[in-house]
């Protein structure tokens, strides 16, 4: 006879998690309910994809950085006199990102780029891209410091294979100039 324990160090050895948690209430709501063996299976397996797609998406919002507020739905249009609602549900949509579109908010300091930036950030994370969401100066400093400290080498490398890098505060990181070295010293 097979038990509980084989099952679930087989689903141990398959990397099926929640499988193991939800092995004894899914059999036995697929017995109330009668259901055949491939339902069963169906069903335990739907619900194992629903967990690893609630975590992934969960991981991958971690990993945005985002801000504290980028519901795009609390968008006030009232409010912002750049962009119209038609607007923001058509970039909300993504189709800019799947053709690989640029995409550049500009305007003055309180209109809602951060926050539109943020939701459009969100909004793809919740598709299944990489996204992310980082300040001028965080790039700088990765690109700056990757060969020097292995962090920054991943946090360079995530930044290549990200499917949107949202850059905020552009206009606020400081520009140096640098002179030119005496060669003649």
């Amino acid at each position: 006879m097979i038990t509980n324990e084989q099952i679930k160090n087989l689903c141990s050895r398959l990397r099926l998690y929640a499988l193991p948690r939800l092995l004894e209430s899914e059999a036995h709501l697929a017995q109330e309910q009668g259901k055949n063996h491939v339902e069963f299976l169906h069903d335990l397996l739907s619900r194992e994809v629903q967990e690893r797609d609630s975590k992934d998406f969960q991981r991958r919002l971690k990993a945005a950085a985002l801000p504290a507020r980028h519901d795009l739905d609390l968008f006030d249009h009232n409010y912002s006199q750049g962009i119209t609602a038609p607007r923001l549900r058509e970039l909300r949509r993504l189709g800019w990102l799947e053709q690989n579109y640029n995409l550049i908010l500009m305007g003055p300091s309180g209109t809602g780029k951060t926050f539109i930036a943020a939701g459009l950030v969100y909004e793809a994370a919740g598709q299944g891209y990489k996204a992310y969401m980082v300040t001028m100066e965080d790039v700088i400093n990765t690109i700056k410091m990757k060969t020097l400290m292995p962090s920054a080498m991943s946090a360079y490398n995530r930044l290549l294979k990200a499917d949107l890098v949202a850059i905020d505060d552009i206009m606020l990181f400081p520009v140096k100039k640098r002179m030119p070295q005496d060669s003649s010293i």
